[in-house]
C-alpha cells in the first residue's frame, strides 16, 4: 500500500515544485518542512546537498520560518567574498556601513531579503558561537541597529526581527567577556553613540530596573560587584537619556520610547510622567509619542491595533493623550489628522478589551 501512496504524493508535488522559479530552492524548502519525504528509507525527491549538521535546523530554525514558504529563487545576493569581508574584523563599521549602502542601491523588492540574509550571517556566522565582541565591533552594530530597526517590515511576522538579531549580537558578544571589560566597552558606547535606543534596552536586560515589580536581570555578566556596575552603567544611561530630553532630541532617536520605558524604570519620580504631559501637546513630539503607544496584533480573527490603558497609565494619564489626539483630528497635515484617528481608535479598542477582560474576571459576589 506505501507504494501508491508515494506515487501519488510525488505525482501531486513534483508540478508545484516544476513551476517554482528555482526548482532545487523549492525542494529545499520542501525538505525544511517535511523531512520525512526525503528520509534514508524512503527518498521520494532527490535530498538536497547539505551538511549533516543542518539536520538540526528544519522547522525548528526560527531564523529560517520567513522563507518555508518561498519557492521563488533569490536573485539578489550578498556573494561569498563580500560576506566574509563584511564579517572580517578589518573595520566593522567601515565594512557594515558598506554594505547598507549597497542594499540601498538595490531594487526596493530585494532589500528586504538582504537585510534578512546580512542580519542573520552577523548574528550566526559571526556571534552565534560563543565569539567574544570587541569595541570596534559593539559600536559598529550599535551604529547601524537604527537603520535595521527603521526599515524592518513589521507585518513580516514569520521573519525574526533584524534589530533584534543585531541586538543579540551585541548582547551574546559581551556575555563572552569579563565584567570589566564589557563594561568598559558598554559605557564607552552609551557615551559616544549617536542612537543609544538599543543600549537602553540592554542596560535593562543587564542590570534590570530600580522601579519595584520591574524587569529583573536576565544576565550573571555583572553579578559580581553589581553594585558599581549598575551606579556606573545605569547612571551613564540615565544621564543620556536625560540630557536628550532635556535637549528636545529624544524624539529623534531610532526608538525612543525604548528610551523612556528605560528612564521611568530607572528611577522613583514622576519625571518622566511630567515629560510626557508636556511633550504630547507639541506638534513634533505628537508623532512618536502616538505612534510608539500604538501596538500591532495579530491573531486569528484578523491583524488590528490597539492602545493598551494599562500602559498609557503607567507614564501619563490616558485621557491627556487623547484630548491631544481629538485637538488633531484638525490638524492641517493630514498625516497628523490620520495618525490621530488611529490613535483614538487603537485606544477604543484597548479600552473595550480591558473592559471586556475585567467582567470576565470580577467575582460573582452573589453566588459567594
Amino acid at each position: 500500500m506505501r507504494a501508491p501512496l508515494d506515487k501519488l504524493v510525488k505525482d501531486k508535488i513534483e508540478p508545484t515544485l516544476e513551476r517554482a522559479g528555482n526548482e532545487g530552492a523549492a525542494k529545499n524548502a520542501l525538505w525544511f518542512l517535511f523531512p520525512k519525504l526525503i528520509s534514508k528509507e524512503d527518498v521520494l525527491f532527490d535530498r538536497p546537498n547539505r551538511d549533516p549538521a543542518d539536520e538540526t535546523l528544519r522547522v525548528s530554525n526560527l531564523l529560517a520560518g520567513g522563507r518555508y514558504f518561498d519557492l521563488g529563487a533569490h536573485r539578489t545576493r550578498f556573494s561569498a567574498s563580500a560576506l566574509r569581508k563584511l564579517l572580517s574584523d578589518d573595520d566593522p563599521k567601515a565594512q557594515i556601513a558598506e554594505a547598507i549602502r549597497w542594499i540601498e542601491d538595490q531594487p526596493v523588492t530585494a532589500r528586504e531579503d538582504l537585510c534578512q540574509q546580512m542580519t542573520e550571517a552577523i548574528s550566526q556566522g559571526k556571534f552565534g558561537a560563543n565569539e567574544p565582541i570587541s569595541k570596534d565591533w559593539f559600536d559598529a552594530l550599535a551604529a547601524s541597529w537604527p537603520y535595521f530597526h527603521r526599515v524592518q517590515d513589521q507585518s513580516l511576522i514569520f521573519i525574526s526581527s533584524w534589530s533584534d538579531l543585531i541586538s543579540g549580537s551585541m548582547r551574546r558578544g559581551l556575555e563572552q567577556l569579563d565584567a570589566d571589560e564589557a563594561s568598559e566597552i558598554l559605557l564607552g558606547s552609551i557615551q559616544n553613540s549617536q542612537d543609544v535606543s538599543v543600549l537602553a534596552g540592554l542596560v535593562r536586560h543587564f542590570l534590570g530596573d530600580v522601579r519595584e515589580n520591574g524587569a529583573t536581570s536576565r544576565s550573571a555578566l555583572f553579578t559580581v560587584h553589581v553594585f558599581d556596575f549598575a551606579r556606573d552603567i545605569r547612571g551613564a544611561m540615565l544621564q543620556r537619556t536625560q540630557q536628550l530630553a532635556e535637549t528636545r532630541k529624544l524624539w529623534s532617536q531610532a526608538d525612543p520610547w525604548e528610551l523612556v520605558w528605560f528612564w521611568h524604570q530607572a528611577i522613583e519620580s514622576d519625571d518622566v510622567k511630567k515629560f510626557l504631559e508636556s511633550e504630547v501637546q507639541k506638534d513634533d513630539a505628537f508623532e512618536p509619542i502616538v505612534r510608539g503607544a500604538i501596538n500591532r496584533v495579530f491573531s486569528s480573527s484578523g491583524t488590528y491595533e490597539r492602545v493598551s490603558p494599562w500602559t498609557l497609565n503607567l507614564f501619563i494619564d490616558p485621557t491627556i493623550y487623547r484630548v491631544a489626539a481629538e485637538n488633531r483630528l484638525s490638524s492641517n497635515e493630514e498625516g497628523i489628522r490620520s495618525l490621530a484617528s488611529r490613535f483614538l481608535s487603537a485606544l477604543e479598542i484597548g479600552e473595550n478589551e480591558t473592559n471586556r477582560s475585567e467582567t470576565r474576571h470580577k467575582p460573582d459576589l452573589d453566588r459567594a
